[in-house]
């Protein structure tokens, strides 16, 4: 199982540090830009959730904490 508040934390460091990277696990994706944005997608419910604009941390609360880990894939863009 993976704790998305772990995978959230990770994604906030990499755009405050404009590095692009998506976490894709389940229906969730997690992604961050290198112009210091991350967002979080869920797929099946049609959300999303931003978490970083311009390097600023935003407010959000999570609902979910932990997820069975069907698939989990990372890509560095």
């Amino acid at each position: 199982m993976i704790e998305i508040q772990k995978e959230i934390e990770q994604i906030i460091s990499k755009a405050q540090k404009h590095i692009g990277h998506i976490v894709r696990l389940n229906e969730l994706i997690l992604f961050s830009t290198m112009t210091g944005d991350a967002w979080i997608l869920d797929t099946d419910d049609n959300l999303s959730i931003c978490l970083v604009k311009a390097g600023d941390k935003q407010k959000y609360k999570i609902m979910k904490q932990i997820i069975n880990l069907v698939s989990i894939g990372t890509i560095n863009i």
